[in-house]
């Protein structure tokens, strides 16, 4: 299809507009010599925190919920407000956000990640540059993670996770990791009044 989106656009006779929802279609369409005749592809992001919360109190969430809800699972993802408007009715956000952790940390144990890896630590601060996050985890892990949701790419080819809910669940893991380390190096090294009065 991109070669014959190419060939119209060469002719002059017909413009191919490609629309996708999928993270993984970008880099293939980036990849094909044919993508040398396209536009700069065009990326609908997220609604605001703000509009989110009123998209969701006008669809029966109640506005204490609905603002906990974007803050730490959906974000402005539309498809994730949908989801939750249903999901709410009959799951807490507890258990919402405990389907949503597992299956993110399968993605990562399936890629043989830990969870506070090195791209998921320098996610946290904000989108990495494609090259950066294909040294430190390598392109298969990337497409993967790409495929499962975890990770999204951009027009300008740097990464991001993929929704709200990944990037709380990655924030408490590299937490925790930070925390259980702390407590290892407090209870190996000793403390210094014990190694004055030696």
């Amino acid at each position: 299809m991109q070669d014959f989106a190419k060939k119209c656009a060469d002719n002059k006779s017909m413009t191919v507009v490609f629309v996708s929802s999928e993270g993984v279609v970008l880099p293939l369409l980036t990849e094909s010599s044919a993508f040398s005749r396209a536009h700069a592809p065009f990326e609908v992001g997220d609604i605001p925190d703000a509009d989110a919360v009123d998209y969701l109190t006008k669809r029966g969430v109640p506005r204490e919920r609905a603002q906990v809800a974007v803050r730490s699972i959906t974000g402005g993802r539309l498809w994730l407000l949908n989801f939750y408007v249903g999901a709410h009715r009959t799951k807490s956000d507890d258990a919402i956000l405990r389907e949503f952790y597992n299956d993110t940390g399968k993605a990562a144990d399936l890629q043989l990640l830990p969870t506070d890896h090195m791209l998921f630590r320098q996610l946290l601060s904000g989108p990495v540059a494609q090259r950066t996050a294909s040294a430190l985890a390598g392109k298969p892990a990337l497409d993967a993670l790409l495929k499962a949701n975890v990770l999204a790419v951009h027009p300008d080819r740097s990464h991001t996770f993929h929704s709200r809910h990944v990037a709380t669940f990655f924030a408490a893991e590299v937490a925790t990791a930070d925390r259980q380390a702390a407590e290892v190096a407090a209870a190996w090294w000793p403390p210094r009044w014990r190694l004055w009065s030696q």
